[in-house]
């Protein structure tokens, strides 16, 4: 399922995230984004946990995906979400058409990156290609030879043109490296031939984790815009947009069952979804999170191999090229005018956003949506 995604402020709607924190600025309003709340709420209501087999429901979400569209697209990134998507495919025997990993292979080619398997904080994530990814793709190249592998280099723009349409059309993540990453998120060549036929083509996206939360006594989940922000709809594909785990109210709803009941038998690890704890820090948001993120992949993800190298994600707060994205973006001097040209945008943008959603280092909060009992 396809679900409609936006930002309301008071009576003003948008897409754009900066316009609805600027509107909520001036106007003193909160901001809420919209994920077809009142579908969420049904379904909550009228869900029967009963006896859940996690895998039978991700195999039931393939199946339902496979008969929707004539053409599947997987965007993989080797991480538990995408890597059992994948898997629940093959490993049933279901059809999938291609798999797009997006990286900046232009970096690597030129060995300013040195692979090293022993440290996974994020700024070395370049390294997931080396052992993870390619590993994936050679293996997938031998044992299913059927299924397109496309390469995308997301580094590889040319003429950039940073402006005030693209720069607050960027769905979210207000970086340089998401402007950049924009035309690289365009159909691939397999795409557009199938859409250029009148076929219906899905571009799959491993989104996401739950979002559970604990307080007063209760459980409830929500959703955000951090994941979807980086998985934007293409404009020329609206309603193939797809998300394995969010598009689906039975996938999310199953998941989210089996981790109440696991935090019920294990209450000293609440603290990773109390909403009544105040989040004063990033860095404290991001430890809490990564908590989570862990703990839940024994429980919702049965069959991922720990033994995989993965490396933190990137986190909120995160100071200037502690992101691997920004030296590969130093590595094109090119890119300066452009560069310059982003920072004078987004401060004048940035200027406008009240501190209140804002974390102390400058960058946007996420934005949630409203809570719903599980």
């Amino acid at each position: 399922m396809s679900f409609n995604f936006y930002y309301q402020s008071g009576d003003f709607k948008t897409s754009v995230k900066m316009l609805a924190l600027i509107h909520a600025s001036e106007t003193g309003e909160n901001v809420e984004c919209y994920f077809e709340d009142h579908i969420w709420e049904n379904a909550a209501k009228n869900f029967v946990p009963g006896g859940i087999n996690i895998n039978e429901v991700y195999k039931k979400r393939a199946l339902e995906l496979r008969e929707k569209y004539d053409f599947i697209s997987l965007n993989y990134s080797g991480g538990v979400d995408s890597w059992t998507a994948l898997h629940t495919f093959i490993d049933n025997g279901i059809k999938i058409d291609q798999i797009v990993v997006r990286f900046p292979f232009s970096f690597l080619n030129k060995k300013l990156h040195s692979p090293n398997s022993i440290n996974t904080h994020e700024f070395n994530r370049l390294s997931e290609w080396d052992f993870t990814v390619k590993p994936d793709l050679e293996i997938l190249a031998k044992t299913h030879p059927e299924i397109n592998i496309e390469l995308v280099d997301w580094l590889e723009v040319n003429n950039l043109n940073v402006n005030e349409g693209n720069f607050t059309e960027i769905h979210g993540q207000y970086r340089f490296g998401s402007v950049l990453r924009m035309p690289a998120m365009s159909d691939t060549r397999l795409e557009k031939t199938h859409l250029d036929l009148g076929h219906s083509v899905c571009n799959l996206y491993g989104v996401d984790k739950p979002r559970l939360k604990y307080k007063n006594g209760k459980f409830f989940f929500h959703f955000n815009d951090g994941a979807m922000a980086v998985c934007p709809p293409r404009l020329d594909n609206l309603a193939g947009n797809e998300y394995f785990f969010w598009g689906s109210t039975n996938v999310a709803l199953s998941q989210l069952h089996l981790l109440k009941q696991w935090f019920i038998l294990n209450p000293q690890y609440i603290y990773c979804i109390d909403d009544t704890v105040k989040v004063k820090t990033p860095q404290y948001a991001t430890m809490r999170w990564r908590n989570y993120a862990e703990i839940i992949k024994f429980i919702i993800y049965p069959n991922w191999d720990f033994n995989r190298f993965q490396c933190d994600k990137p986190s909120f707060g995160s100071v200037r090229n502690s992101r691997p994205g920004d030296v590969c973006i130093e590595s094109r001097p090119e890119l300066n005018y452009s560069l310059k040209k982003y920072h004078y945008l987004s401060s004048s943008y940035f200027n406008k956003i009240d501190k209140k959603f804002k974390f102390d280092n400058g960058e946007l909060r996420q934005i949630m949506t409203k809570m719903i009992e599980v």
